[in-house]
């Protein structure tokens, strides 16, 4: 049986492709198959997918409608052969000896779930912050129990991207553990489906990938106008995956404070020049959002558990100044004051254009 299996969507990524294809054929480790899942890309993107097919046997070239990274993942993992399964993205690289400190990390102890440290920097630097993990070995059921300490990026992060972690194909299979069809947050959907059917999880301070983030302008591209649809998705997925996790409904508490939460990322990509908004198009989606059942009725919940949400955040490191805001965030929210939550959002997206994040 192959070792590794290792699967990439691939959608209009010819800028960075190479660069990302190149760091795996250079590891000095050869027992892996690499799936390209080219999900529809218009650009040369699957020109050089069979290129690396031509001269690299143990590549293999798929080719789908564009349908999103999830669905073009769920392809690569019924075509894979290994017994781990690997995700890494088409605009990053694995360092030098990922697969080396993979491979003893992996036969040093058996686990259902690796999860390992990770670089990430700009393109336009050369410096990268490595996000630095501790070596751990949790029990799953200790895990779930607390969940949202594992969501938490101050803690030990579990929840994110599936590109630091190492899965077991027998646990998807068994279980048909699938990558939604949302256009975002299905990673985190992938690997909260994964966790409810492992035993153990296996941390590692050894870093294994760069993550390159993107600047404002970038990142607001990713997002589509359905969002606030795709967060609800992701929300009602993660409350019913996690219904039974936690007897306090600390999980629940989390969940209900971030999708609230969700509104200053929403309020500020109606700014954006994707979604291409008037004036009053802008006012008009804030009253949408804030009128809907489900975001009305989690605001409620969050300021009926302000003291919760207080402590929840100090155990997130946050400073007194920055929870006092998020507070009055919600607050604000809460009035419906359409008018000077628009004026904040306009006036936090110029903040940060200035700032150049």
């Amino acid at each position: 049986m192959i070792k590794y299996s290792i699967i990439i969507p691939i959608y209009n990524a010819s800028k960075y492709l190479r660069n990302t294809l190149d760091s795996i054929v250079n590891q000095n480790y050869d027992d892996y198959e690499v799936i390209l899942v080219n999900d529809g890309s218009t650009d040369n993107s699957l020109d050089i997918c069979n290129e690396y097919k031509e001269k690299y046997a143990n590549f293999k070239v798929i080719t789908i409608e564009n349908s999103g990274a999830g669905i073009a993942r769920n392809k690569g993992i019924k075509e894979a052969k290994g017994e781990f399964l690997y995700f890494p993205d088409s605009d990053d690289i694995l360092v030098e000896d990922a697969f080396s400190k993979i491979e003893e990390v992996i036969n040093s102890k058996k686990s259902d779930l690796y999860v390992f440290a990770f670089y990430k920097g700009y393109r336009d630097s050369n410096e990268l912050k490595l996000e630095k993990y501790e070596d751990n070995y949790l029990e799953s059921d200790e895990v779930r129990s607390h969940y949202e300490m594992y969501m938490e990026k101050s803690g030990i992060y579990i929840q994110g991207a599936p590109w630091n972690k190492v899965f077991r194909r027998d646990i998807i299979n068994k279980y048909n553990v699938e990558y939604p069809s949302l256009k975002r947050h299905q990673d985190e959907c992938f690997i909260v489906r994964y966790m409810a059917h492992t035993k153990n999880v296996l941390i590692s301070k050894e870093p294994i990938y760069v993550y390159y983030l993107n600047r404002l302008y970038e990142e607001s591209l990713k997002f589509p106008k359905n969002y606030y649809e795709i967060k609800t998705d992701y929300f009602n997925l993660f409350m019913d995956v996690t219904k039974d996790w936690s007897k306090e409904n600390n999980i629940e508490l989390y969940l209900k404070y971030n999708f609230v939460m969700t509104c200053d990322r929403l309020f500020q990509l109606i700014f954006s020049k994707k979604w291409d908004f008037k004036r009053k198009e802008r006012i008009s989606y804030i009253k949408k959002v804030l009128n809907d059942e489900l975001m009305t009725n989690n605001i409620n919940y969050v300021l009926e558990h302000e003291n919760q949400v207080i402590e929840m955040l100090k155990r997130q490191k946050y400073s007194e100044s920055k929870i006092k805001k998020f507070i009055k965030y919600i607050k604000m929210l809460n009035k419906k004051n359409y008018k000077e939550i628009y004026l904040y959002s306009s006036l936090y997206v110029k903040y940060k254009k200035l700032r150049g994040r």
